[in-house]
């Protein structure tokens, strides 16, 4: 009995697609769950004798499409053809974008005669929130404007947060705060010089007195603290 030409026609169609096989590939680093703490992480990934790689893809949203592929649209955050005898990729500088948060990652290649592509299940990892409050110092001056004393404090943040986060300045005399101030700073990927400033004379604290400063940076969920700085009020 011969068949009908439709049949044929997607016979002959399922034999020229290679079939997916969704296991094939496993995830060597990181694993799922994993918390990935450098700038330029390394994606590790398994495959069988004579098969070789080709996609690697990394989402912050875990969908996939009907073949089980992590969805392209605005949560996608690579989408890279590694070498076919690559069995791992590096994040180049230049593309690294990972702020805080969860991500998806798979690897996908074929068999040695293409009969099957290969496609490892999305897997997920997690970036904490990092912070950096590097070169602080403190200087005395005048304001431009004023001409009144003051300090600035300065010094350089990085990060790999989305939204911005505070700087905060507490000056001590003993152990009493005399004097605060907060303000916004950047926090992406990237060192930023940062500064802020308070200005004399401080009503509550008179020239030559002995007080303390410290800056705490907070985004994320982490503070940093810078280390006490000591000085007399100008």
């Amino acid at each position: 009995m011969k068949l009908p030409l439709v049949a044929l026609l997607g016979a002959a169609i399922a034999l020229a697609a290679p079939t997916v096989a969704s296991a094939a590939i496993a995830p060597v680093s990181p694993l799922p769950g994993a918390t990935v703490l450098v700038q330029q992480p390394t994606f590790r990934w398994s495959l069988g004798e004579g098969e070789f790689s080709s996609l690697i893809r990394v989402s912050r949203a875990s969908a996939v499409d009907a073949e089980g592929f992590l969805i392209q649209n605005n949560s996608s955050i690579l989408n890279e053809e590694p070498a076919p005898t690559a069995r791992s990729y590096t994040v180049p500088k230049s593309l690294w974008h990972f702020s805080k948060g969860t991500y998806y990652w798979q690897a996908a290649g074929y068999t040695a005669d293409y009969a099957q592509q290969l496609l490892m299940p999305p897997s997920k990892f997690v970036v904490p929130a990092v912070l950096h409050f590097v070169g602080v110092r403190h200087l005395a001056g005048r304001n431009a404007a004023s001409g009144d004393m003051q300090e600035e404090f300065v010094g350089y943040t990085t990060g790999n947060l989305d939204k911005a986060c505070t700087i905060k300045l507490t000056v001590k005399r003993g152990t009493k705060v005399v004097y605060t101030q907060v303000r916004s700073q950047g926090c992406a990927a990237g060192a930023r010089a940062s500064s802020i400033y308070m200005n004399w004379p401080n009503n509550t604290v008179r020239k030559g007195t002995l007080v303390t400063a410290t800056l705490a940076l907070t985004g994320g969920g982490a503070t940093i603290h810078t280390p006490v700085m000591s000085f007399r009020t100008p």
